[in-house]
């Protein structure tokens, strides 16, 4: 039996909720979060919680603007704002910049920190009334929440200023030394790992469970499922660690374990035609489902920050992207046409002069060869989102992000050949029901075929189809053998001076990246694919020439930007010890 009585604190919560519709989850709301005045009674354990929600949904669309406006796809409009274009044009110095500014990140942080204390010193004088489990839930998931974080600014901005306790703003650490990217990736590790109290990362909260309390655990209520994806799993977070740190062997075995494990449940059994991080059945057919739905999809999606804008809770993605609003960002021509290009993109039928891929839905094409606008967050039907709303939500990780990085990890482990199936066919076709395959595919068991459950003779009518092969794309290049390599690939890839199995293991990083190009537009998660895969191979090139393609119109603009890749420019320049924080 429940030691706290759930009922009355979920009355409690769901009124500041959804009563007064605005001031609980407001995202500029700074109540709930401020030093000793909250965590007073047990509810406030979970709507502290909660409070730091709202701090994430401010900066759910912040690394899309930071990261692709200087990546591959995105370039201004007339409507661009200067802050917007000095990102683009890799200015220098963005002292005051609004779109640079870190400081909303270190909010979340800020939280993290005084939430984990705070809800620490409740339940040390509260211990018969707190849930054990629920505790354990909280702050798990808190710590997951901050090594999210922190890993955000890694990858943004190469650096920031690690601090445990708490604080009450930015400006209480700014003379602090900020940390690099490497050792964040080690902070990160260890926070994940160590976590607080006692409780590291692995713990989760059942928001379903308590919801729901008549149900409990069995609770079908798809929104209450919803509340389970607001924090990243502990086993996500781990594998992208773990690929920051070329630790190949912990990434592949906690994705592929966990996507393996997901397989087989029983709900995912028999005629199914959505199974939980597969690309199978309906997953290509319906491709765009999940941009176009007012809520994400509960099998495509892994972690979600959600939004609504009936509680005050927007974002600002379709004001940037869409005509109908102020339109300041849209593709590039150089990075929508790699959709249709068959040697980019090659397609399944070898005499297309185009690629026909159903992701290039997520761009909309103006004039042709002219002008092309982003369309993934309205929708790519009349029934999704609107302009005016503003609050299509934003996925952390998703299906693809657990395909790709199972790829990237095997990979680099030099197990090419599962790597390469994953990549295009997918096991169902290459795995034949019964077959005992070979070392290089530890951790893709049976239940990514068809035959799920071969001892008790089960048969699942979909199985995993790949991440080309489920759109019905020709295959790419994943090497496997020193016969695949090509010459011609060599001095294009700049593979000289490279043992056999790392022109293979570098060649197929590339591909990866060009594949991310095509799956992940407008989602923050291109540019830093490229300075991981760009820092194993210490070659920043191709990052300087696929970015340099939507220059093209102004050549000494994409000799600049080129140059200050080469020379480590790729990260957001901001000056934490500086005074141009907003707070």
């Amino acid at each position: 039996m429940k030691k706290f009585k759930i009922e009355i604190i979920l009355m409690g919560v769901l009124a500041m909720m959804f009563a007064s519709c605005s001031d609980f989850f407001e995202p500029n709301n700074d109540t709930t979060l401020n030093g000793d005045r909250y965590i007073k009674e047990g509810s406030e354990l979970y709507s502290g919680f909660l409070g730091i929600i709202t701090k994430i949904q401010a900066i759910g669309d912040k690394a899309i603007y930071l990261t692709d406006m200087r990546g591959e796809l995105l370039e201004p409009t007339e409507n661009t704002p200067a802050d917007l274009y000095s990102i683009y044009n890799y200015d220098d110095d963005l002292s005051g910049n609004t779109y640079a500014d870190p400081a909303k990140y270190y909010d979340v942080i800020i939280a993290c920190n005084d939430y984990l204390q705070k809800a620490k010193e409740y339940r040390d004088t509260h211990v018969t009334t707190v849930d054990d489990d629920d505790y354990r839930g909280l702050i798990s998931s808190t710590v997951r929440l901050k090594t999210w974080t922190y890993l955000m600014l890694a990858k943004i901005y190469g650096q920031a200023i690690w601090f445990d306790d708490p604080m009450q703003s930015m400006k209480d650490i700014v003379s602090r030394t900020p940390k690099n990217l490497s050792e964040l990736v080690d902070e990160c590790d260890k926070l994940l790992n160590t976590g607080f109290d006692g409780i590291n990362g692995t713990y989760n909260m059942s928001w379903n469970e308590w919801l729901d309390p008549a149900n409990g655990a069995t609770s079908t209520n798809d929104e209450y499922k919803r509340w389970n994806m607001m924090v990243p799993g502990y086993f996500v977070l781990q594998a992208e660690i773990a690929l920051w740190k070329g630790d190949y062997q912990k990434a592949a075995t906690t994705i592929l374990g966990e996507m393996s494990r997901t397989f087989a449940l029983a709900e995912y059994q028999g005629n199914v035609a959505n199974i939980k991080y597969m690309r199978s059945g309906s997953y290509g057919s319906n491709y765009g489902q999940q941009y176009d739905s007012e809520m994400p999809m509960l099998t495509a999606t892994e972690s979600v920050i959600m939004y609504d804008y009936k509680y005050n809770q927007q974002n600002s993605l379709l004001n940037h992207f869409d005509r109908s609003g102020s339109y300041m960002m849209r593709a590039s021509v150089p990075g929508s046409k790699r959709f249709e290009d068959t040697t980019f993109n090659p397609s399944a039928d070898a005499t297309a002069i185009k690629t026909s891929d159903a992701r290039f839905r997520a761009i909309q094409e103006i004039e042709k060869d002219v002008e092309y606008a982003i369309r993934k967050y309205r929708g790519f039907r009349k029934s999704g989102h609107t302009v005016a709303h503003d609050d299509t939500y934003i996925m952390i990780y998703h299906t693809s992000d657990l395909y790709f990085m199972a790829i990237e990890a095997l990979n680099n482990m030099g197990r090419f050949e599962p790597a390469s199936v994953l990549m295009n066919t997918g096991v169902d076709p290459f795995y034949g029901a019964g077959v005992v395959l070979g070392e290089q595919w530890q951790g893709l068991n049976c239940n990514w075929g068809l035959w799920t459950t071969l001892y008790a003779g089960f048969r699942r009518t979909y199985a995993d189809n790949g991440v080309r092969g489920i759109l019905g794309l020709g295959k790419r290049d994943m090497w496997q053998t020193p016969e695949d390599i090509k010459e011609e690939i060599i001095a294009e890839q700049r593979l000289e001076g490279l043992s056999d199995e790392d022109k293979i293991k570098k060649h197929n990083d590339i591909e990866l990246v060009k594949e991310a190009f095509l799956e992940f537009p407008c989602e923050g998660k291109t540019y830093p694919l490229m300075i991981r895969v760009a820092k194993r191979w210490n070659d920043y090139s191709f990052i300087a020439d696929f970015v340099g393609q939507k220059y093209e119109s102004d050549l000494a603009k994409q000799a600049e930007v080129k140059a200050k890749i080469m020379g480590g420019a790729y990260f957001v320049p901001w000056d934490l010890q500086g005074k141009s924080s907003s707070h």
